[in-house]
């Protein structure tokens, strides 16, 4: 089909035209059928052709599936016998009306038409990507395979250019330390809006100056990092959440604020809500610090009105060697408890002045179940008291693997594994008042729904946390949704 329809559609959209089919013409290349497939197979476009820079693409139909975009073979009149290491885009809508629809941008390795190695998957945008709520973008940086003869395997997984609204889900996840994954767009998480870093770095930077406005939920898995450098900034809005999580005194989640090179230095603004979460049942000494945000030439502005989990912000060291700022478990009281000294120390975390910390009340679990496409926890607090700390809740399976092939997917992970991989499948949190109680059900995030849609049923490990302990852990069933049954 010739790129004659658009003219198509510019006459069409001249007419009398009601709302709803003038929204459905502004995509000019959709996914068609709700099956999982790859981004470079043109017969599963709506055109019969891969999409090019002047469309704009939906990937919306109702149904749960992946559609991923890595190196691709193409031969058409725009590039005639290239292998494409990504697409340039006008615009992209992601997530339907049902279901759970996924892009995964695979970072592969590939080699270019004049033969040189190219180490990254990218979708290069003119405008912007709408991810609505049963939308789910996979930043996927791997091992991969070598291009051609060349020495390195495995490539990035970029997003670039534009901007990124986010209603949905993100996920950046780095198989291969050495390939990060890069965020050139900026990007607006919105309320209803989750980004989690997984693994590896997700990199801000690259001389786009691009920013990040959080009024959402951002998560920063152990071992993880935002990186933000070259003018790029991050601001978490009084509405925002940011949940670095934290397994040990030296497996945690990081932002790092580099500079100062061209654009300036990376950025981070503080405000809204600082959730640092314990996972693994990881118990901090009181008084311990963890240096949550580095600074390595970059600055950190303004400070966070909340700061939960019995966790409090340390902003004393943003001039030290290192510079950081940094958060402090159960902080009590110089001279009392176990802390030592006067005053803030540099790195310690010890010693910092200021009155006991109110213990805060925190829920009780009643129930974790699972049921068809979703689980379900079960909160109270106690009454007669203050409101408990933010409960979150963590919905994980892991997968085990044979190279980069899956074989079985369990609640944990088995002793004789050789390889395992832990996947996300569900998130969520809630605040109670004092005498409250409440039945929270989450649905499957992107991830999860692919996983469900594939094997039929899963076997979760769910995890509630608050007040930075583990409250309770279950393994449940997931299962497919049930379908209505038809009216005979």
């Amino acid at each position: 089909m010739t790129r004659t329809r658009l003219a198509l559609v510019c006459l069409l959209t001249l007419g009398a035209l009601t709302a709803s089919v003038a929204s459905a013409q502004a995509c000019t290349d959709s996914w068609k059928n709700p099956v999982s497939g790859s981004w470079g197979t043109a017969a599963d476009w709506s055109t019969g052709e891969v999409p090019f820079t002047t469309d704009e693409v939906c990937i919306t139909v109702p149904g749960t599936y992946t559609v991923t975009l890595a190196p691709y073979f193409i031969s058409h009149e725009h590039l005639p016998g290239a292998e494409q290491a990504g697409d340039k885009v006008k615009s992209l809508t992601l997530g339907g009306s049902s279901g759970a629809q996924t892009l995964d941008i695979l970072g592969q390795a590939s080699v270019s038409r004049s033969n040189e190695a190219t180490n990254f998957t990218e979708l290069e945008l003119n405008g912007v990507a709408t991810i609505n709520e049963t939308g789910t973008l996979i930043l996927e940086a791997t091992e991969g395979s070598y291009a051609g003869n060349h020495e390195k395997p495995g490539g990035s997984a970029t997003i670039a250019k534009g901007s990124i609204v986010n209603n949905g889900h993100i996920d950046s996840e780095v198989k291969e330390s050495v390939w990060p994954n890069e965020l050139q767009s900026s990007l607006t998480n919105e309320a209803k809006g989750s980004v989690q870093v997984s693994s590896g770095t997700l990199n801000q930077e690259l001389q786009f100056g691009t920013s990040t406005v959080n009024h959402g939920l951002v998560t920063v898995d152990p071992g993880a990092q935002w990186y933000l450098a070259q003018g790029s900034s991050f601001v978490n809005e009084s509405d925002g959440t940011v949940a670095p999580e934290i397994a040990s005194a030296s497996s945690f989640g990081t932002f790092q604020m580099s500079g100062a090179c061209c654009d300036g230095p990376g950025t981070f603004t503080a405000g809204g809500t600082l959730l640092p979460v314990l996972v693994g049942g990881f118990l901090p000494a009181v008084n311990q610090e963890f240096q949550s945000f580095s600074l390595t030439g970059g600055k950190f502005t303004g400070t966070f009105a909340t700061v939960g989990n019995d966790f409090s912000g340390d902003y004393s060291n943003k001039e030290a060697s290192p510079a950081f700022v940094g958060v402090i478990y159960a902080e009590t009281p110089s001279g009392s408890g176990s802390a030592a000294g006067g005053g803030s120390t540099s790195g310690s975390g010890t010693g910092v002045k200021g009155p006991a910390p109110t213990p805060t009340p925190v829920a009780q679990v009643g129930s974790i179940s699972g049921g068809h496409g979703n689980l379900t926890v079960t909160l109270s607090c106690p009454a007669g008291g203050a409101a408990c700390s933010a409960a979150t809740v963590q919905a994980t399976v892991t997968e085990h693997l044979k190279g980069s092939k899956v074989t079985a997917i369990s609640a944990k992970k088995k002793k004789s594994a050789a390889k395992t991989r832990q996947v996300v499948i569900a998130t969520g949190g809630a605040s109670l008042a004092a005498g409250a109680s409440e039945t929270l059900t989450f649905k499957l995030n992107g991830a999860g729904s692919a996983l469900l849609a594939k094997y039929g049923k899963l076997t979760a490990k769910v995890t509630v946390s608050a007040g930075g302990k583990t409250l309770d852990t279950a393994t449940v069933m997931v299962q497919k949704a049930k379908k209505p049954k038809q009216k005979k």
